[in-house]
């Protein structure tokens, strides 16, 4: 079984809306037994807090159910998930020390890393004009985790046709949804 840890700053936005979209995925490919997932933050800013109202409805609105409370990154993190995936380059950066510290063998990515389209490097954080930047971080988060999850899992042809349709239409439907907010 892999096991992915999707990493933001707060664990309220971003890395929330990224587990929720790559386990929507997995439960939709019939492949529950072949991945883990969760979502921390480098900051302990909002552990116990549920994900930001906006980015649950922006979720709920395509399907996917965002679930949990905000939690922090520990040190056997790196022990324990195989991949930990950061939305940005300032997070990874934190990312590495700790995992230097650690001793942990979880191998560290940037999300963009697995973007099929050249040239994006990271997901914003929504912290402001969070409205828009929820829209922005879903369409950038839906396409990558379905790349992954190709990539990971299967060399099929359809599986990456399914994906990108499923992100074409959750992705417009979000846009609709959060021009409304």
């Amino acid at each position: 079984m892999t096991s992915v840890l999707f990493v933001c700053l707060g664990n309220i936005c971003r890395s929330p809306l990224a587990e929720g979209v790559f386990a929507h995925l997995v439960r939709e490919r019939g492949l529950e037994d072949a991945y883990r997932v969760d979502s921390a933050g480098t900051g302990a800013y909002h552990v116990g807090d549920a994900p930001d109202r906006r980015s649950v409805d922006v979720a709920r609105r395509n399907g996917v159910a965002l679930e949990g409370r905000a939690r922090q990154v520990a040190a056997t993190d790196f022990r324990e998930w195989d991949v930990v995936v950061a939305m940005d380059r300032e997070n990874l950066r934190n990312l590495e020390a700790l995992a230097e510290r650690s001793g942990g063998g979880a191998r560290l990515h940037l999300l963009r890393d697995f973007d099929p389209e050249p040239g994006h490097g990271e997901v914003p954080d929504p912290s402001s004009a969070l409205g828009e930047h929820v829209n922005a971080c879903w369409r950038e988060l839906a396409g990558p985790a379905g790349g992954r999850l190709h990539t990971a899992r299967s060399r099929n042809d359809q599986v990456a046709t399914d994906v990108a349709l499923f992100v074409r239409e959750a992705a417009g439907r979000a846009a609709e949804l959060v021009t409304d907010l």
